[in-house]
């Protein structure tokens, strides 16, 4: 069961990556502010853009763990300056669906001024009341 949960906390950490770059790469190279790209448009950019800067950098650096975290590092350091965004992306949410993010402790104690505990999901409403809350047990 345990390897079950790192193996999801991984993909996710790596499809938050992954986004993160296609919304860095949607800023900085898409000159269209008209088109509106979909969330898997955004997802092929930001795989397209991780895999060309690594293959760039291969050329010149080893990629090894210091690399990885220093690309990492500069993901989310460039997602806290755009969660003013991420805000206003959930204000203007007008779908009639719920929109569920996974997420971790340090975006959920931004957005919600919330502390949760580890496997905690906390529900909110899009004016970030929080509703409520579910504890998950990792002890088998």
């Amino acid at each position: 069961m345990i390897s079950i949960i790192n193996f999801f906390l991984i993909y996710n950490f790596y499809i938050f990556i992954v986004l993160i770059t296609g919304f860095a790469f949607k800023k900085i190279f898409w000159t269209s502010k008209s088109d509106q790209l979909t969330l898997g448009e955004i997802g092929i950019f930001g795989f397209l853009f991780v895999y060309t800067i690594v293959t760039i950098f291969h050329f010149f650096l080893p990629i090894n763990i210091e690399f990885s975290l220093t690309f990492y590092l500069l993901c989310f350091i460039f997602f806290l300056f755009e969660l003013k965004n991420f805000k206003n992306f959930i204000k203007n949410w007008n779908e009639d669906s719920n929109l569920i993010f996974v997420t971790h402790y340090v975006v959920i104690n931004e957005l919600l001024n919330y502390n949760p505990n580890s496997g905690e999901i906390v529900i909110s409403d899009r004016n970030y009341n929080i509703i409520g809350n579910l504890t998950i047990s990792t002890n088998e």
